[in-house]
């Protein structure tokens, strides 16, 4: 089957969106969604950053509605809208509009953030190219059988591909639900944001406990079982990584935009995660509150240095093991 008018081109003012159809969903579908697009590009000013975004519509099996790519292009997963492609959708425009606006907000954030961060891509591609070399020397030796050396430097990984999501993914929930309109800057959100990033980290922070608990017993028996032991706090950690940066994040923009108000949103694009964390921190501590996160300073719940330390401190035992 042929995809529908595969690519078709809008003027929106000086700006030019191009939505290109590689669904094999039927026609009606696909101009309802193209329709619905276009009115939220119309509608949003965020959208106006770009004179040239490129739509591509998709089925895929992934949950999300939309993914943002590098560096103009936005992919919307047609069976996401349609929930799974059934034949007849009997929602309204304005139900589906509502579904799709936060999402195309949240990835068009992401798109300016990488566009005037530069940084944001250093590090980002910095930590998937560790990631990936670990994963190409494991095919070399042609086993999955790593060192503890190697679990460390993994787990080290992980722990800045968490800042790293933190950083992205905090960026582009807090301004999409600024935007759509579900968060106001007052004590209500500021504190409902607080408590649920507050319980996700120290649950993030288990990984690193139970380290320390090691390192009190002494329980430093078996090289491969002090493996798996690391093993296991990197998976424990990268679960928290992808799925739970995002409310951690949220907090942590929407703390700095609370307490100062002389910060906007384009500035928050600008800066680099450390100085967003220790910009956060003096905040949080100026105001009275616990931070849950900080770099070096050991305020926060979950302390990037005391983590690295302990990390260290467990890897110097085992060596000596």
């Amino acid at each position: 089957m042929f995809a529908f008018l595969r690519r078709k081109k809008y003027r929106l003012g000086k700006r030019i969106v191009i939505i290109e159809n590689r669904s094999k969903a039927i026609k009606f579908r696909i101009k309802r969604i193209r329709k619905i697009i276009i009115e939220i590009f119309q509608a949003e000013p965020i959208f106006s950053k770009f004179p040239r975004l490129v739509i591509i519509l998709w089925d895929t099996d992934m949950k999300q509605v939309a993914s943002a790519f590098n560096p103009d292009i936005i992919y919307v997963n047609v069976a996401a809208v349609t929930h799974g492609g059934t034949l007849f959708d009997t929602r309204s425009d304005t139900a589906i509009y509502d579904e799709l606006k936060p999402t195309m907000i949240h990835e068009m954030v992401h798109l300016v953030h990488y566009s005037r961060n530069k940084g944001l891509m250093m590090y980002k591609e910095r930590y998937t190219r560790q990631v990936l070399g670990d994963i190409v020397r494991l095919m070399k030796t042609k086993s999955f059988e790593t060192t503890i050396e190697q679990s460390s430097k993994s787990l080290r990984t992980t722990l800045n591909v968490f800042l790293s999501k933190i950083w992205m993914e905090g960026a582009a929930r807090f301004l999409q639900n600024l935007y759509v309109g579900r968060l106001k800057f007052d004590e209500d959100n500021f504190r409902r944001l607080h408590a649920a990033a507050e319980s996700l980290v120290r649950q993030a922070g288990l990984a690193f406990e139970l380290i320390n608990e090691a390192l009190a017993k002494n329980v430093l028996i078996d090289t491969n079982a002090l493996n798996k032991f690391l093993q296991k706090a990197e998976a424990h950690l990268a679960g928290f990584a992808i799925s739970e940066s995002y409310v951690i994040g949220e907090h942590i923009f929407f703390s700095i935009r609370y307490f100062d108000s002389n910060i906007d949103d384009d500035n928050l694009l600008d800066m680099h995660i450390y100085d967003i964390v220790r910009k956060y921190e003096r905040l949080m501590l100026k105001n009275g509150y616990l931070p849950v996160l900080s770099l070096y300073s050991g305020s926060g719940i979950f302390d990037y240095k005391r983590n690295i330390l302990t990390l260290a401190h467990f890897l110097k035992k085992a060596q000596q093991n």
